[in-house]
């Protein structure tokens, strides 16, 4: 490795700073008996672990040591030793080291220092924390301090891919009751795949580069890793390792800005109270209506592009600030949901930085969009004591801190082009009546006027040609490579910003000097390649020279196509037959912005923490979500996952069914936390029907179970609901009755023992009941009616019975031997009360199971 920078040094140590813990739970022997350590690190233990009186604690650092020398990391610049930063930071003497045990401090929100030591050298201690697991974090969400957690994960090597099945993935990444591991943790078959994965790195590439890369390696092996096994151990060792080492940058750059050298007599870290880093936050509006803007002839060709584009669009203006600012990905704290958080210093550069990319950004949007997109940016000033966990409510919070910025990024989309309004040339920009275009000039896309200089054709704009491109090819390719300059064939790539991108081949290896390369270009340089939804990212690229590898997960590469390899239509994915209906699907978590800002306390609030809750959310929408509809992949497509929402489409059945199932699978995935929960809406429409107008309506949907409240009297609880044909349906009370309702009319109709009749008498029921809601004779009506339909089918005696009671008198439903009683009180997995009452009435419910019946059984008769 070559070009190291005295930044590089700082931002590597604290990056390495815990690696020691992961090797030595790996070591199948303790200190005294170790054969992993060489004579010369053990020396070292006197030198930085510190004195407890008759042992020596934290002694990993002997392990980040030998993984230091295992890997010739062993670098010095400036003074700046690698391994002297990495390892002296629970016995810091020099402003340097101090620094690094700073930044570990401020990651996890408390003083480790003053953490309770162990001593490692007792044979009981060294098996005992060689056996902890990592608690779920989201089980931890808005529970109290003194909440003991019961799941855990499986510590096993994370070989994911979107081609496994979705059991398989669970199995990788779902934690489990503590109770059901019966073998300890596969620590050393985890460090043993990622030594491996190491080497693969290109040694031959800058520091940086190689920094990067290896973040990537962290991120696929630490990810299961507790930071620590003495605290509570719901943090990744990933998580702790990139924020700490986002703070000692942050920190070693404002020391620079103020110092010049940190090697001057004078120099002090910056007390409790300077604002030393930045809390950078951005934010894109309009996403929704920009993706759906489209017409119908060309929606299935162009949404997955168009969503797909976004996301790229947010991901070039994260890589220009990183770029602009020299700061590296474990700055990154949030990225998904269309934003990202950075954690970087507070410096002229840096403010500078997010000053102009805030114009420049927004006017190139402007310019290319109008007014549908628009990109909030700014930042608020950071100190120690906001990141260290304060009781003291007078103290602001990291909570607070966050508070503070998302409405500051607010305050920017209701003021949006107040800089360009006093430009020169703002009156007639967005004032004037422009002059009417000609028909050539209207995109066919999108219905916006076309640029002169964005025309490629008639009625087609590039973004839209690019977007349709990007659809195209996406489901056909291994990964994106992102540089300055691709030197490859035009027409194969594409850009905005600073950056040139091109999909990597899926699937194709070329052989070249006996090594597989995933894609031959002309040449690639100081670029990233990431490979889509795989954790085996180190394949190399054909004529690399200082390329940074890795993966990202992407909510949806693939989507059903025809023969051809098109997109199929939304009339193909609808189905086949005389009856066919779409099925839209948007679900998006609960009160998620609230639980960051306060689903931990002021004890528990810790930027790692949010980093583990963030990335843990992220992978279940942009990994996890791939396995469970490749189950379905012929049927159903995802258009946009990520963050903590969705939008699916696909068969209308499927649709239906999938909806539970993801409800079902997040309950498990967040360790059936009744904190966390999920809402969605779902309609369904015939295959041509605009996209503008389903997406809208499956907003409604959303919106609407998102308002729902259910209530018994003695409980009262708010969405975690799916709302269909206008019915918000509390997944826990009302959508089983729902589900079992439908499947049994479903049944008796294909059986041939209800009538069709039965589906169109509770309709006109429901409907009599909706329009004179004051008018009881409805009542009277229908005990009429279904004594008349119980006397002439005596065979459906019980279900009908069963039915007419529940409908008259609107107090449960009982038939069989199933029974969900109204205004019961039931419990979740962890024992906790759950409410099992209904806001709808029986009618409405049976309204719902009714139509579902009814399409199910026009689909197949």
């Amino acid at each position: 490795m070559k070009n190291a920078t005295d930044r590089d040094i700082v931002y590597l140590a604290a990056l390495l700073h815990d690696i020691g813990k992961f090797f030595q739970r790996a070591d199948p022997d303790g200190m005294k008996t170790t054969r992993l350590l060489e004579p010369e690190i053990r020396k070292l233990e006197s030198v930085y672990c510190p004195n407890q009186g008759n042992y020596y604690s934290h002694l990993h650092v002997l392990w980040t040591a030998q993984f230091i020398k295992n890997n010739n990391l062993e670098f010095t610049v400036d003074d700046l030793n690698l391994m002297r930063l990495a390892c002296a930071h629970h016995k810091p003497g020099k402003i340097d080291e101090q620094l690094i045990a700073l930044a570990d401090k401020l990651s996890s929100g408390m003083d480790r220092i003053k953490s309770n030591s162990i001593n490692e050298n007792d044979d009981n201690t060294q098996k005992s924390f060689k056996k902890v697991r990592l608690h779920n974090v989201m089980e931890y969400v808005s529970r109290p301090d003194d909440y003991s957690g019961i799941h855990r994960f499986d510590i096993q090597p994370f070989e994911y891919n979107s081609a496994l099945d979705a059991s398989a993935v669970k199995e990788l990444s779902f934690s489990n009751d503590k109770d059901s591991f019966t073998n300890d943790p596969k620590y050393s078959e985890v460090w043993q795949a990622f030594s491996r994965d190491i080497k693969s790195i290109d040694t031959k590439s800058d520091l940086k580069t190689w920094i990067e890369s290896f973040t990537y390696v962290l991120e696929k092996h630490a990810r299961f890793i507790p930071s620590s096994t003495v605290d509570l151990p719901d943090v990744s060792l990933y998580d702790h390792l990139r924020t700490s080492a986002g703070l000692a940058i942050s920190l070693y750059d404002y020391l620079i800005e103020n110092y010049k050298s940190i090697n001057e007599p004078n120099v002090k870290l910056p007390d409790i109270d300077t604002p030393f880093a930045l809390l950078i936050g951005a934010d894109l509006s309009g996403i929704q209506s920009f993706i759906y803007n489209i017409s119908s002839k060309n929606a299935a060709k162009s949404l997955k592009g168009r969503s797909f584009y976004l996301q790229w669009l947010i991901d070039n203006v994260l890589y220009c600030f990183l770029k602009k600012t020299g700061l590296y990905r474990g700055n990154v704290i949030i990225d998904s949901g269309g934003g990202f958080h950075v954690l970087a210093p507070n410096t002229a550069q840096v403010r500078q930085t997010v000053d102009e990319l805030r114009t420049t950004i927004n006017e190139w949007l402007f310019n290319n969009f109008g007014t549908r997109l628009f990109i909030s940016i700014d930042y608020i000033e950071i100190t120690s004591k906001n990141l260290l966990q304060q009781e003291d409510i007078s103290i602001p919070s990291l909570a607070d801190k966050w508070t503070e910025l998302h409405k500051k990024l607010e305050r920017h989309k209701v003021q949006r082009y107040d800089k360009m309004f006093i430009s020169e040339d703002a009156y007639p920009k967005f004032f004037e009546p422009g002059i009417a275009p000609k028909f050539d000039d209207i995109d066919d896309i999108s219905g916006d006027i076309i640029e002169p200089e964005n025309k490629i054709g008639k009625n087609r704009s590039r973004q839209s040609q690019l977007q349709i491109e990007l659809g195209r090819q996406l489901k056909n390719s291994a990964g994106l490579i992102v540089a300055e300059d691709i030197g490859i064939n035009s027409q194969e790539k594409f850009f905005e910003f600073d950056f040139q991108c091109a999909y990597t081949k899926k699937g194709v290896l070329i052989e070249k000097r006996n090594e597989k390369y995933y894609y031959k270009g002309n040449h690639v340089e100081n670029g990233r390649s990431l490979l889509f939804n795989a954790t085996d990212f180190l394949v190399p690229l054909f004529s690399e020279r200082n390329v940074i590898k890795g993966f990202t997960f992407y909510g949806g590469n693939t989507y059903p196509a025809d023969e051809d390899g098109e997109p199929k239509t939304f009339d193909e994915l609808a189905g086949e037959g005389d009856f066919k209906r779409l099925g839209i699907l948007r679900m998006d978590v609960d009160n998620l912005g609230a639980l960051f800002k306060n689903g931990f306390s002021r004890k528990k609030h810790s930027i790692s923490r949010l980093a583990t809750l963030s990335r843990s959310l992220d992978f279940f929408f942009k990994g996890y979500l791939n396995n469970l509809v490749g189950t379905h992949k012929s049927d159903c497509y995802i258009l946009y996952s990520g963050g903590d929402d969705l939008f699916l489409l696909g068969k209308w059945d499927v649709i239906l069914e999938i909806a539970e199932i993801i409800r079902n699978d997040f309950r498990e995935y967040t360790a059936y936390n009744p904190n966390l929960s999920i809402s969605g809406g779902i309609v369904f429409v015939k295959g041509k029907f605009p996209a503008k107008r389903f997406a809208k309506l499956a907003e409604n949907e959303e919106k609407n179970a998102k308002s729902h409240k259910v209530s018994n009297g003695e409980i009262s609880l708010e969405k975690n609901s799916l709302s269909v044909f206008g019915f918000a349906l509390n997944w826990d009370t009302e959508w089983p009755m729902v589900k079992h309702l439908y499947k049994t009319i479903y049944s008796k109709l294909m059986n041939g023992e209800l009538n069709k009749s039965f589906i169109s008498r509770v309709l006109t029921f429901y409907e009599y009941r909706k329009l004179t809601p004051d008018n009881v004779s409805w009542r009277w009506l229908l005990a009429y009616t279904f004594g008349r339909m119980i006397e002439r089918d005596k065979n459906q005696r019980e279900f009908l019975q069963a039915f007419h009671t529940s409908a008259f008198t609107d107090s449960y439903i009982k038939f069989g031997d199933y029974s969900i009683f109204l205004n019961g009180i039931s419990t979740n997995q962890a024992g906790e009360k759950l409410i099992s009452g209904s806001g709808n009435s029986f009618l409405d419910l049976a309204a719902v199971a009714c139509r579902l019946a009814e399409f199910k059984w026009r689909s197949l008769t």
